[in-house]
């Protein structure tokens, strides 16, 4: 077994060659497929907090302007929300 890979040792250095260009490649192009694609994430992330910021800002504004509007879905869906947990929880 030693002398059967100690001939096959003249091939190898060749192949390992060719082998570390393929996987320098394959490397190199993950690489560049990793960072466009985080750069495309870190767009989108950055979009979406913008938005999230604009509903949060618009949700202010509208109970500036429509304070009792708001009180009253706020204790319309506590009620709502309550007699249905009661009605699902209560014991008989």
């Amino acid at each position: 077994m030693t002398e059967r890979t100690m001939e096959q040792s003249s091939q190898t250095p060749g192949r390992l060659t060719t082998m570390g260009k393929r996987l320098g490649a394959i490397t190199s192009a993950a690489e560049d497929l990793w960072a466009g694609n985080m750069r495309l994430v870190k767009r989108g992330v950055q979009r979406g907090l913008w938005k999230v910021e604009d509903w949060a800002d618009e949700a202010a504004l509208y109970i500036r302007r429509h304070p009792y509007r708001v009180l009253g879905l706020a204790l319309g869906s506590g009620f709502a929300v309550g007699v249905l947990l009661g009605a699902r929880f209560s014991r008989k």
